[in-house]
């Protein structure tokens, strides 16, 4: 009699063994289908966030490029780099001084290339530009000179408290043997890029 009783124990701490293995394997299996729902769910999430980004960047791009149709079509502006560049006195903001770089559609210059190199950054302080771009045509040999200045445009999205940055790459080209600055052979907007800020 004592022989059947510890096998009955035996068999019982057997079946209770595999009950609890049975059910911990069970709670590892659905926890483990839970966190991959969770992060499928998250990257749906992240997915639409990123999808409304870009639409948010691509509703502003087109505003933009309708603002400068309508102005050009309405006589008001000669061309785009006019639009962007043009002051308050109508001059060109890259004709001023470097305290008085922004437009007056809000573009603030940050940088300004002669034949692809850099002779003004957004860091100098008290610089005339009209004199330094004398100075770089009349060292200039090249049969095409291009000046190409980068401005930045920034503003927040009421809805989502974003700040979008608009770059803006304004190429005036002079040929050769030109050396007054105020007049370009062409004057146009190369490039214009919007994107969040820190992205």
């Amino acid at each position: 009699m004592k022989i059947l009783q510890d096998r009955s124990k035996g068999f019982l701490s057997i079946a209770v063994s595999i009950i609890v293995l049975v059910i911990i394997l069970n709670l590892i299996l659905t926890s483990h289908i839970v966190i991959n729902r969770s992060k499928r769910f998250n990257t749906s999430i992240e997915k639409s966030t990123v999808y409304d980004n870009c639409e948010n960047l691509q509703q502003v791009c087109y505003d933009i490029l309708l603002r400068l149709d309508k102005s050009l079509s309405n006589g008001s502006y000669n061309n785009s780099g006019e639009y962007i560049g043009k002051t308050s006195d109508d001059s060109r903001v890259w004709f001023k001084n470097s305290n008085e770089s922004t437009s007056s559609q809000n573009y603030k210059i940050i940088k300004m290339r002669f034949n692809n190199h850099i002779f003004f950054t957004h860091n100098d302080r008290n610089i005339n530009f009209l004199p330094l771009l004398k100075n770089q045509l009349l060292l200039s040999y090249n049969n095409i000179n291009y000046l190409d200045v980068e401005l930045i445009q920034k503003f927040k999205i009421t809805d989502s408290y974003k700040v979008i940055v608009i770059k803006a790459i304004v190429r005036l080209e002079y040929k050769k043997g030109d050396r007054n600055p105020l007049t370009p052979n062409k004057e146009y907007l190369k490039e214009i890029v919007a994107n969040f800020e820190n992205y």
